[in-house]
């Protein structure tokens, strides 16, 4: 950022001087993001009736809409400094193994909340 830049001038959204085809790159990645809703808001809602619901734990919402906004501000640098490198296939060996950690821990869960509702 240059001194004269502010805040809003490093968001990723276009400003007067951009295309505003945003709109159709934004459709492109409509299917991630209703994936990722439907992996996070049920755990999102599970932490908020749950941990995040005890006084030990209530920091926890705070924490992660902290990370959010970071993430936000800092996207711009974060491109930039990757501008013109190839991206490490080592993302996607870890986004799968992610993944299926995510999903065993679903099918434990849901296992274990089975055999708990035949026990008593």
């Amino acid at each position: 950022m240059q001194a004269g830049d502010t805040f809003l001038s490093s968001t990723p959204f276009p400003r007067n001087n951009q295309p505003a085809h945003w709109r159709a790159d934004l459709m492109g990645w409509l299917p991630i993001i209703a994936g990722l809703a439907v992996l996070y808001v049920p755990s999102l809602a599970d932490l908020f009736r749950g941990v995040w619901s005890k006084d030990e734990q209530m920091h926890g919402p705070i924490v992660l809409g902290i990370s959010c906004w970071l993430m936000y501000r800092n996207w711009p640098a974060m491109l930039e400094a990757s501008a013109g490198k190839r991206g490490s296939n080592w993302g996607w060996v870890f986004c799968v193994f992610a993944l299926l950690l995510y999903t065993v821990g679903g099918f434990w869960t849901a296992l274990a909340l089975t055999r708990k509702r035949f026990r008593g």
